[in-house]
Protein backbone atom coordinates (compact mmCIF):
# COMPACT_ATOMS: atom_id res chain seq x y z
CA UNK A 1 0.00 0.00 0.00
CA UNK A 2 1.64 3.37 -1.10
CA UNK A 3 2.19 5.59 2.13
CA UNK A 4 2.05 9.46 2.01
CA UNK A 5 4.85 10.91 0.72
CA UNK A 6 5.89 13.46 2.93
CA UNK A 7 6.07 16.38 0.47
CA UNK A 8 2.31 15.67 -0.81
CA UNK A 9 0.48 18.81 -1.61
CA UNK A 10 -2.72 16.98 0.43
CA UNK A 11 -5.10 19.73 -1.23
CA UNK A 12 -4.91 22.33 -3.89
CA UNK A 13 -7.69 24.80 -5.05
CA UNK A 14 -8.89 26.73 -7.81
CA UNK A 15 -11.05 29.36 -8.20
CA UNK A 16 -13.22 28.11 -5.05
CA UNK A 17 -13.13 24.56 -5.54
CA UNK A 18 -11.05 21.74 -4.15
CA UNK A 19 -9.23 18.78 -5.48
CA UNK A 20 -8.65 16.75 -2.38
CA UNK A 21 -5.82 14.33 -2.95
CA UNK A 22 -5.06 10.86 -0.43
CA UNK A 23 -3.95 13.05 2.27
CA UNK A 24 -6.65 15.31 2.16
CA UNK A 25 -9.15 12.81 1.85
CA UNK A 26 -8.05 10.75 4.72
CA UNK A 27 -7.78 14.22 7.38
CA UNK A 28 -11.18 14.60 5.88
CA UNK A 29 -12.75 11.33 6.70
CA UNK A 30 -10.98 10.94 10.35
CA UNK A 31 -12.39 14.38 11.01
CA UNK A 32 -16.18 12.96 9.67
CA UNK A 33 -15.79 9.77 11.60
CA UNK A 34 -15.56 11.87 14.91
CA UNK A 35 -18.06 13.69 14.37
CA UNK A 36 -20.18 10.47 12.91
CA UNK A 37 -19.53 8.62 16.03
CA UNK A 38 -20.58 11.59 18.47
CA UNK A 39 -23.93 11.73 16.45
CA UNK A 40 -24.46 8.36 16.99
CA UNK A 41 -23.43 8.59 20.61
CA UNK A 42 -26.80 11.31 21.16
CA UNK A 43 -28.54 8.89 19.04
CA UNK A 44 -28.43 10.79 15.74
CA UNK A 45 -29.74 8.54 12.90
CA UNK A 46 -27.88 9.30 9.50
CA UNK A 47 -29.78 10.28 6.48
CA UNK A 48 -29.15 10.86 3.18
CA UNK A 49 -30.84 13.63 1.62
CA UNK A 50 -31.44 14.94 -2.53
CA UNK A 51 -28.48 17.11 -3.95
CA UNK A 52 -30.77 19.87 -4.85
CA UNK A 53 -33.47 21.22 -2.97
CA UNK A 54 -36.10 23.53 -4.33
CA UNK A 55 -36.94 27.14 -4.83
CA UNK A 56 -39.85 26.43 -3.85
CA UNK A 57 -38.91 25.64 -0.28
CA UNK A 58 -36.16 27.75 -0.06
CA UNK A 59 -38.86 30.87 0.09
CA UNK A 60 -40.66 29.05 2.28
CA UNK A 61 -38.27 30.39 4.84
CA UNK A 62 -37.46 33.63 3.16
CA UNK A 63 -34.21 32.32 2.20
CA UNK A 64 -33.66 34.66 -0.90
CA UNK A 65 -34.04 37.48 1.43
CA UNK A 66 -31.92 36.68 3.99
CA UNK A 67 -29.07 35.52 1.90
CA UNK A 68 -28.90 36.93 -1.72
CA UNK A 69 -25.53 37.11 -2.03
CA UNK A 70 -25.57 32.65 -1.60
CA UNK A 71 -27.36 31.21 -3.77
CA UNK A 72 -26.31 28.55 -6.89
CA UNK A 73 -29.54 27.89 -9.02
CA UNK A 74 -29.41 24.82 -10.97
CA UNK A 75 -31.49 25.06 -14.55
CA UNK A 76 -31.49 23.09 -17.74
CA UNK A 77 -31.71 23.82 -21.78
CA UNK A 78 -34.69 24.84 -23.16
CA UNK A 79 -34.44 22.99 -26.33
CA UNK A 80 -32.30 20.23 -25.22
CA UNK A 81 -31.17 18.33 -28.34
CA UNK A 82 -33.07 20.62 -30.58
CA UNK A 83 -30.18 23.30 -31.41
CA UNK A 84 -28.93 23.65 -35.07
CA UNK A 85 -26.04 22.19 -35.90
CA UNK A 86 -23.02 24.99 -35.23
CA UNK A 87 -25.43 26.41 -32.80
CA UNK A 88 -22.38 25.92 -30.14
CA UNK A 89 -19.58 27.84 -31.31
CA UNK A 90 -16.14 26.49 -30.49
CA UNK A 91 -14.85 26.82 -28.15
CA UNK A 92 -18.25 26.89 -25.89
CA UNK A 93 -17.03 28.74 -22.09
CA UNK A 94 -20.24 29.37 -21.21
CA UNK A 95 -24.36 28.95 -21.52
CA UNK A 96 -26.16 32.05 -22.04
CA UNK A 97 -29.36 32.55 -19.74
CA UNK A 98 -31.51 32.86 -23.29
CA UNK A 99 -30.57 28.98 -23.80
CA UNK A 100 -31.97 28.27 -20.33
CA UNK A 101 -35.02 27.47 -18.48
CA UNK A 102 -35.74 29.00 -15.59
CA UNK A 103 -34.34 27.80 -12.12
CA UNK A 104 -36.90 25.49 -10.15
CA UNK A 105 -33.88 23.92 -8.03
CA UNK A 106 -30.87 25.00 -6.42
CA UNK A 107 -27.62 23.65 -4.95
CA UNK A 108 -28.11 22.87 -1.16
CA UNK A 109 -25.96 26.20 0.96
CA UNK A 110 -26.12 23.96 4.31
CA UNK A 111 -26.29 20.45 4.82
CA UNK A 112 -29.24 21.09 7.66
CA UNK A 113 -32.02 22.63 5.52
CA UNK A 114 -33.18 18.95 3.47
CA UNK A 115 -33.83 17.70 7.01
CA UNK A 116 -36.18 20.30 7.65
CA UNK A 117 -38.09 20.27 4.14
CA UNK A 118 -38.31 16.40 4.45
CA UNK A 119 -40.68 16.74 7.79
CA UNK A 120 -42.51 19.44 6.16
CA UNK A 121 -46.04 18.55 7.45
CA UNK A 122 -44.86 15.82 9.71
CA UNK A 123 -47.39 15.70 13.03
CA UNK A 124 -47.03 14.70 16.58
CA UNK A 125 -42.94 14.59 16.16
CA UNK A 126 -41.23 12.96 18.87
CA UNK A 127 -37.40 14.33 19.84
CA UNK A 128 -35.57 13.28 16.69
CA UNK A 129 -31.59 13.75 15.93
CA UNK A 130 -30.19 13.16 12.27
CA UNK A 131 -27.02 13.40 11.02
CA UNK A 132 -26.32 14.43 7.48
CA UNK A 133 -23.33 14.92 5.27
CA UNK A 134 -24.20 17.04 2.50
CA UNK A 135 -21.80 19.00 -0.78
CA UNK A 136 -22.86 22.19 -0.30
CA UNK A 137 -22.04 25.45 -2.23
CA UNK A 138 -21.95 28.96 -1.45
CA UNK A 139 -21.43 32.38 -3.98
CA UNK A 140 -18.87 34.28 -2.09
CA UNK A 141 -17.06 37.56 -2.94
CA UNK A 142 -13.73 36.42 -2.66
CA UNK A 143 -12.12 32.43 -2.60
CA UNK A 144 -9.13 31.37 -0.25
CA UNK A 145 -7.94 27.62 -0.67
CA UNK A 146 -9.74 25.45 1.81
CA UNK A 147 -10.64 28.49 3.94
CA UNK A 148 -13.50 29.40 1.36
CA UNK A 149 -14.97 27.62 -0.90
CA UNK A 150 -17.53 27.50 -3.56
CA UNK A 151 -18.16 24.04 -3.02
CA UNK A 152 -17.53 21.80 -0.11
CA UNK A 153 -18.59 19.46 2.34
CA UNK A 154 -20.70 19.54 6.19
CA UNK A 155 -21.29 17.46 8.34
CA UNK A 156 -24.34 18.02 10.66
CA UNK A 157 -25.66 16.97 13.42
CA UNK A 158 -29.73 18.20 14.00
CA UNK A 159 -32.34 17.89 16.76
CA UNK A 160 -35.75 18.89 16.17
CA UNK A 161 -38.12 18.78 19.32
CA UNK A 162 -38.35 20.54 22.51
CA UNK A 163 -36.88 24.12 23.19
CA UNK A 164 -34.33 22.69 26.37
CA UNK A 165 -33.30 19.76 24.67
CA UNK A 166 -32.26 22.05 21.74
CA UNK A 167 -30.46 24.05 23.82
CA UNK A 168 -29.09 20.78 25.69
CA UNK A 169 -27.86 19.37 21.48
CA UNK A 170 -26.14 23.05 21.50
CA UNK A 171 -24.24 22.88 24.65
CA UNK A 172 -23.13 18.99 24.69
CA UNK A 173 -21.36 19.65 21.19
CA UNK A 174 -20.15 22.58 22.52
CA UNK A 175 -17.92 20.92 25.16
CA UNK A 176 -17.41 17.89 23.11
CA UNK A 177 -15.46 20.34 20.59
CA UNK A 178 -13.92 22.25 23.24
CA UNK A 179 -12.54 19.53 24.71
CA UNK A 180 -11.31 17.68 21.80
CA UNK A 181 -9.35 20.93 20.42
CA UNK A 182 -7.28 20.81 23.67
CA UNK A 183 -6.25 17.25 23.08
CA UNK A 184 -5.01 18.25 19.50
CA UNK A 185 -3.50 21.36 20.62
CA UNK A 186 -5.18 23.66 18.37
CA UNK A 187 -5.95 27.17 19.06
CA UNK A 188 -9.75 27.48 19.16
CA UNK A 189 -12.27 29.95 20.70
CA UNK A 190 -16.18 30.45 20.54
CA UNK A 191 -16.96 33.94 19.25
CA UNK A 192 -20.85 34.86 18.56
CA UNK A 193 -21.94 35.21 15.34
CA UNK A 194 -25.09 36.65 13.32
CA UNK A 195 -27.71 34.40 11.87
CA UNK A 196 -29.92 36.84 9.25
CA UNK A 197 -32.73 34.20 9.30
CA UNK A 198 -34.99 36.31 11.66
CA UNK A 199 -36.95 39.89 10.42
CA UNK A 200 -34.74 42.67 11.92
CA UNK A 201 -38.10 44.06 12.48
CA UNK A 202 -39.27 41.05 14.06
CA UNK A 203 -39.82 40.06 17.70
CA UNK A 204 -37.11 37.26 16.84
CA UNK A 205 -34.61 39.76 15.80
CA UNK A 206 -34.92 41.05 18.99
CA UNK A 207 -34.82 38.08 20.84
CA UNK A 208 -31.72 37.03 19.03
CA UNK A 209 -30.08 40.51 20.37
CA UNK A 210 -30.47 39.65 23.41
CA UNK A 211 -29.51 35.60 23.20
CA UNK A 212 -27.05 34.88 20.20
CA UNK A 213 -28.48 32.04 18.12
CA UNK A 214 -25.25 31.14 16.22
CA UNK A 215 -21.97 30.55 17.47
CA UNK A 216 -18.64 29.58 15.52
CA UNK A 217 -15.59 27.42 16.39
CA UNK A 218 -12.75 30.13 15.24
CA UNK A 219 -9.27 28.50 14.86
CA UNK A 220 -6.72 31.61 15.53
CA UNK A 221 -9.71 33.93 16.39
CA UNK A 222 -10.48 33.83 12.14
CA UNK A 223 -11.26 30.49 10.32
CA UNK A 224 -14.49 28.82 12.07
CA UNK A 225 -14.38 25.60 11.83
CA UNK A 226 -17.50 24.53 13.48
CA UNK A 227 -20.81 26.44 14.22
CA UNK A 228 -23.90 25.80 17.09
CA UNK A 229 -27.15 27.26 15.79
CA UNK A 230 -30.14 27.56 17.67
CA UNK A 231 -33.19 28.61 15.43
CA UNK A 232 -35.70 28.06 18.12
CA UNK A 233 -38.94 27.49 16.08
CA UNK A 234 -38.37 29.11 13.08
CA UNK A 235 -38.45 25.98 10.98
CA UNK A 236 -40.89 24.08 12.95
CA UNK A 237 -43.20 26.82 12.05
CA UNK A 238 -42.21 27.85 7.98
CA UNK A 239 -42.33 23.46 7.42
CA UNK A 240 -45.26 22.92 9.55
CA UNK A 241 -43.20 20.26 12.18
CA UNK A 242 -45.33 20.14 14.88
CA UNK A 243 -44.97 17.95 18.43
CA UNK A 244 -47.13 15.83 20.32
CA UNK A 245 -48.71 18.48 21.64
CA UNK A 246 -49.25 20.34 18.18
CA UNK A 247 -47.01 23.15 18.90
CA UNK A 248 -43.97 24.31 16.20
CA UNK A 249 -41.16 22.20 17.12
CA UNK A 250 -37.47 23.92 18.20
CA UNK A 251 -34.61 23.19 15.69
CA UNK A 252 -30.78 23.31 16.57
CA UNK A 253 -27.95 21.91 14.60
CA UNK A 254 -24.05 21.84 14.75
CA UNK A 255 -22.07 22.07 11.76
CA UNK A 256 -18.27 20.74 10.39
CA UNK A 257 -17.03 22.59 7.62
CA UNK A 258 -14.61 19.06 6.29
CA UNK A 259 -11.96 21.53 4.55
CA UNK A 260 -11.85 23.93 6.86
CA UNK A 261 -10.70 21.21 9.24
CA UNK A 262 -8.24 20.15 6.97
CA UNK A 263 -6.76 23.65 6.45
CA UNK A 264 -6.36 23.88 10.10
CA UNK A 265 -4.94 20.86 10.53
CA UNK A 266 -2.47 21.26 8.00
CA UNK A 267 -1.49 24.77 9.47
CA UNK A 268 1.77 25.20 11.15
CA UNK A 269 3.68 23.34 8.23
CA UNK A 270 2.12 20.21 9.49
CA UNK A 271 2.29 17.37 6.50
CA UNK A 272 -0.95 15.01 5.62
CA UNK A 273 0.71 12.17 7.80
CA UNK A 274 1.75 14.07 10.97
CA UNK A 275 -2.19 16.32 11.19
CA UNK A 276 -3.34 12.04 10.75
CA UNK A 277 -1.14 11.10 13.79
CA UNK A 278 -2.25 13.68 15.87
CA UNK A 279 -5.91 13.03 15.01
CA UNK A 280 -5.19 9.11 15.89
CA UNK A 281 -3.54 9.91 19.23
CA UNK A 282 -6.79 12.00 20.37
CA UNK A 283 -9.23 9.23 20.20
Amino acid sequence: MRMFLRDETAATSREGLATLRPGGVALVEAVDAKALTWAHDVGAEEMRFPPLVSVADLMSIDYFDNFPQLPVLVSRLAKPGGSEPGAWPEPAARVGRDELVDAEYALPSSACYSAYFDLRGAPALAPTRITTRARCYRNESRYEGLRRLWSFEMREIIYLGQADGAAEHLATFKRLLSAWCAVLGLDVAWRTAVDPFFDKRGPRALAQAIAPVKEELLYKGELAIASVNAHRNFFGERCQITDHEGAPVHTSCVGFGLERWVAALLDDGRTAEKALALLRDAR
